[in-house]
């Protein structure tokens, strides 16, 4: 064999590499031949075999893994193209053929090529054995003019050998990669200690899946445009912060709703009738409700609003309105559970309409198979309006705050009244006569110190500037009684956010 022989090793496998091999085909440039040979033949050869095998246990949890790998994988291609190229007839080889053209012009006796596969000392110790001639005979040679081919059963070896090889190039790139992976999820866990917001889940994904699972025992929100949410903390925060001179209403209307959510298994429907003048806060606080018990707000499935001279205009129709207002609450109360029905003007709606408001509102487990213990129920009314400033006007006469008005000293002169005036043709008053509204919450008159604070969030929900000069005129502006005291608000804040454009710069 030529000087220049190069010789790397695997476990099973060695690779011979060389231009001037002429019992083979030829050796494209940069290729390798894979050869079964056994080393038992010398010792010194299996003592480097093996040296050479530890060398590449050791190397496998090198830092240099991602480059072995890089090398096996080539060396498992170019064995595949060995194992086809061994299928041919080799008679028509000669040395020219087996010549790298890129070593063609080189001198035989140039310094042997060692291979980085090998430590220095195998190399020193397979350049001696070149150099005398005490190689072992890897393959059996043969003339040069006879044609050789690769018998049935050294194909078969060298299929296998392959096979083998592949397999653990396989099982060491398997190690590599659960390096590689735990590398890079150290490294992730490093960054998510600096930027923790990347981790877990956003809130809005968190609302989603809450929303669906609490709706899916109810079936809420078939649609998906239907979301409770129940924020009590949210609408007590609001309650305080922008409704103002209200504080009976504030009270009352928390404590009630947050005690019927909380009941596991509510006796009835919810009934609430807001009673005071216009614009006092009633559709105020009403749309608060359904905007903190529902994602969606006045605009959710599971909230209705009726307007009595709007919806139930005619008497003549009061059958058909009967039967679709029956039908608009069952249906409502099916799609979600938990459904708000709002009626305002609610002094307004025809008796006739009691009987189908009534079912929903009594002491009945279900009606049709259908639950509806669930359900809130607001009225608003401005009926009883006159007797609250009546009684808020003797506490400021008598040199009382208005804070000082307790619910239980109102809520009896303000039931008398709405009593009395009962036998008018109302349903909203017969439903009170027959004790199916749970709480009575009235709206004091608000003052001009109100009117401020109202003046002042018009300014700040359209994000403009303003002074203290500009929410008294706009205050001014308004329309106060009695003629002697100018106390209460005629309109409340009704006009407020309208009349604060006349004062813009």
């Amino acid at each position: 064999l030529p000087r220049s022989l190069l010789l790397t090793t695997s476990p099973l496998i060695g690779v011979l590499t060389s231009p001037f091999l002429s019992f083979l085909q030829p050796i494209e440039p940069g290729e390798e031949l894979l050869v079964w040979y056994n080393g038992e033949d010398n010792p010194e050869i299996a003592a480097a075999i093996e040296e050479e095998r530890a060398s590449n246990r050791n190397k496998r949890n090198s830092p240099k893994a991602k480059k072995g790998k890089k090398k096996s994988q080539e060396a498992k291609n170019k064995g595949k193209k060995a194992t086809d190229k061994n299928q041919k007839t080799l008679s028509d080889i000669t040395p020219a053929d087996m010549r790298d053209p890129k070593e063609g012009h080189k001198q035989e006796d140039a310094s042997p090529s060692v291979s980085a596969v090998l430590s220095l000392e195998q190399t020193a110790v397979i350049q001696e054995m070149v150099n005398q001639d005490t190689l072992p005979n890897l393959v059996m040679s043969s003339p040069v003019h006879e044609p050789h081919t690769i018998t049935e059963e050294k194909q078969e070896t060298i299929v296998c050998e392959s096979e083998v090889l592949e397999e653990r190039e396989e099982f060491e790139e398997g190690e590599e990669e659960e390096e590689e992976g735990a590398a890079v999820r150290t490294e992730e866990e490093g960054k998510g200690k600096t930027a923790p917001e990347k981790q877990g889940w956003h809130m809005p994904v968190m609302s989603e899946i809450l929303s669906r699972w609490y709706c899916s025992f109810g079936k809420c929100c078939a649609t998906g445009d239907c979301r409770v949410t129940n924020n009590i903390t949210g609408l007590e925060l609001d309650l305080s912060r922008r409704l103002h001179g209200q504080h009976l209403a504030k009270d009352v209307v928390l404590k009630a709703v947050q005690g019927f959510l909380e009941t596991p298994q509510p006796e009835k429907a919810l009934a609430l009738s807001f009673h005071g003048w216009s614009g006092t806060g009633k559709n105020f606080v009403a749309r608060l409700t359904a905007e903190h018990l529902y994602r969606d707000g006045l605009k959710s499935e599971c909230v209705k609003v009726f307007i009595s001279l709007f919806h139930f205009p005619h008497p003549v129709h009061m059958d058909l309105y009967k039967v679709q207002l029956a039908k608009e609450i069952s249906e409502t109360v099916q799609l979600c559970q938990q459904s708000l029905f709002i009626f305002d003007e609610a002094e307004k709606l025809h008796v006739a309409l009691l009987d189908a408001i009534k079912p929903y509102l009594d002491h009945y487990d279900s009606i049709d198979t259908v639950d509806y213990r669930r359900s809130i129920f607001l009225f608003l009314s401005n009926t009883g309006g006159n007797i609250i400033n009546e009684v808020a006007l003797d506490f400021w006469r008598a040199g009382r705050a208005r804070e000082e008005i307790t619910m239980e000293y109102l809520e009896h002169y303000l039931r008398m009244e709405l009593l009395d005036s009962a036998d008018e043709g109302s349903a909203h008053n017969r439903l009170l006569e027959e004790n199916l509204i749970d709480f009575l919450v009235p709206f004091l008159p608000l003052e001009y110190r109100h009117v401020k604070l109202c003046a002042r969030d018009a300014f700040l929900a359209r994000d403009l500037q303003f002074t203290e000069e500009a929410l008294d005129e706009v205050a001014r502006t308004m329309v106060f009684v009695p003629k002697e005291e100018k106390l209460f608000s005629a309109q409340g804040c009704k006009s407020v956010s309208q009349r604060i454009s006349y004062f813009l710069p």
